[in-house]
């Protein structure tokens, strides 16, 4: 598939938990304007440990919905215009196919502009 179709699931330390961005392959994730202005405040980058504890998941592998901990989520509005993106499966090596709108519906996301 097209990188743009991947739907990568980036985490961030928030004030209340983590923050999940999902956003399209193509784009980088504008944390110091963009989602400071979305969530109230700049939220910091995060290490391996935080992730998995956060989410249950290791980095490369986290899926966009399923997180052991309650997540904020935010979903990159370029990813809506797209028939079928492709989300990681809890690894590394594993994805799966599913539209935008059902993954909005499954992740509970806020769709919104983050891209750098």
């Amino acid at each position: 598939c097209d990188v743009a179709h991947i739907a990568k699931s980036i985490v961030f330390a928030g004030q209340d938990g983590a923050v999940v961005v999902i956003t399209s392959g193509a784009n980088r994730v504008q944390r110091k304007r963009k989602l400071k202005r979305l969530l109230g405040y700049k939220p910091s980058m995060t290490d391996a440990e935080y992730i998995i504890d956060s989410t249950g998941y290791a980095p490369g592998g986290v899926p966009p919905f399923g997180h052991m901990k309650p997540c904020t989520v935010l979903m990159d509005e370029d990813l809506m215009q797209y028939d079928l993106v492709w989300g990681a499966g809890g690894t590394a090596q594993t994805v799966f196919p599913i539209t935008p709108e059902d993954l909005l519906s499954l992740s509970g996301a806020t769709v919104a502009d983050v891209k750098q």
